[in-house]
């Protein structure tokens, strides 16, 4: 009898799928709302990738500031207030972040 109660299960699972996909998709609410989450979503991930795009040109011209392409930097013997101060300057940050660390 344990094979029946899966059927049941399957046949009410199919038929609870088939009046929810139905009427949300003939309902002009729900598709403007999957229309507006979708441009959106879209507009998200075009800002995000260009956020992408600009971090890693920021990065490139940090690591050439430092000279990392040549090498690595030794740090040891400077505080680690200059090295934040070199950081940000090489990031274009300006003064008033580095005063808060």
């Amino acid at each position: 009898m344990a094979g029946g109660g899966n059927f049941i299960h399957r046949v009410l699972s199919y038929v609870a799928n088939e009046l929810i996909v139905n009427g949300l998709a003939n309902n002009l609410s729900f598709q403007r709302f999957a229309v507006r989450t979708s441009r959106k979503m879209n507009e998200i991930s075009e800002i995000a990738a260009q956020k992408k795009k600009e971090l890693a040109e920021q990065v490139k011209d940090a690591s050439k500031n430092f000279g990392v392409a040549q090498g690595p930097v030794m740090v040891e013997d400077r505080s680690a207030e200059t090295v934040w101060e070199l950081l940000y300057s090489a990031l274009g940050l300006g003064e008033e972040i580095v005063g808060e660390w």
